[in-house]
């Protein structure tokens, strides 16, 4: 990867990515037909909610470089969002054109399959980069938690086609 990311810009990527996917499945869970899919939906939201919490508590930045950090975070934070716009899971607030094209919810499935599988390649990607054990450590965790939700929702498509 070109780009070097501090440790600050991976804890905000990460969280970023998170909330995303926490507004998905929220808003997929609402819409869902199936009762089954509503549960997968609301469960991959919890997670997500869980994997934001995690990411606060395990993803740590130094104290000493908070006030460096602070005089960087605007354009820290404009540069995250520019790379996230691109998008990993769409926000139903950032990409409603995205949820209208949803009309069942093997739909809405497959969209979060392969947001899942963006964000396992973005998670291992910063990992096989990282230069610190923890953020390397932390990282490989969070990408082995999309692979478990991709196998959930994969599981589940195949029940739901057939």
């Amino acid at each position: 990867m070109a780009q070097e990311f501090s440790l600050y810009e991976v804890k905000q990527i990460a969280v970023n990515l998170e909330k995303d996917g926490l507004a998905f499945y929220k808003a997929m869970a609402k819409r869902a037909e199936n009762s089954r899919a509503r549960a997968i939906f609301l469960k991959l939201a919890s997670d997500e909610e869980e994997h934001i919490r995690w990411i606060e508590d395990h993803i740590k930045v130094e104290d000493i470089f908070q006030e460096q950090l602070m005089d960087a975070t605007k354009a820290a934070d404009d540069y995250i969002r520019e790379i996230v716009k691109s998008g990993v899971f769409p926000n139903p607030e950032k990409a409603p054109e995205v949820m209208q094209q949803i009309q069942k919810d093997e739909d809405g499935v497959r969209i979060a399959m392969e947001a899942e599988r963006k964000s396992t390649r973005f998670y291992d990607i910063l990992a096989r980069e990282a230069r610190e054990s923890e953020t390397k450590s932390a990282l490989l965790r969070l990408k082995d938690q999309e692979i478990e939700h991709y196998r959930l929702l994969d599981e589940f498509l195949q029940e739901i086609t057939k």
